[in-house]
């Protein structure tokens, strides 16, 4: 069987850099690239006193309702953007 090549869409997630074969999935890592801007990981540090495990914006509960927010505005303003120019 010859390989073959087919038209499919791919969703990109600008910020992040990526493109994605699904709109959650571009979504969920443009809301997490955009995060991520303004609130870097910081790496774990130096385990002097036993515990430094790091921070990330994941842990913290008003960001992680944050990025649930941002990925339903990302999701809305493709599927407006899709009926607008079909």
């Amino acid at each position: 069987m010859p390989i073959t090549t087919h038209a499919r869409t791919v969703y990109r997630a600008p910020t992040a850099g990526r493109d994605y074969l699904t709109a959650k999935s571009a979504a969920w890592r443009e809301a997490d690239a955009i995060i991520r801007k303004r609130h870097p990981n910081e790496p774990a540090g130096d385990i002097t006193d036993g515990f430094a495990p790091g921070w990330r914006w994941h842990e913290d509960p008003h960001l992680a309702k944050v990025h649930a927010r941002l990925m339903r505005m990302l999701l809305r303003q493709l599927r407006v953007n899709k009926i607008r120019f079909k």
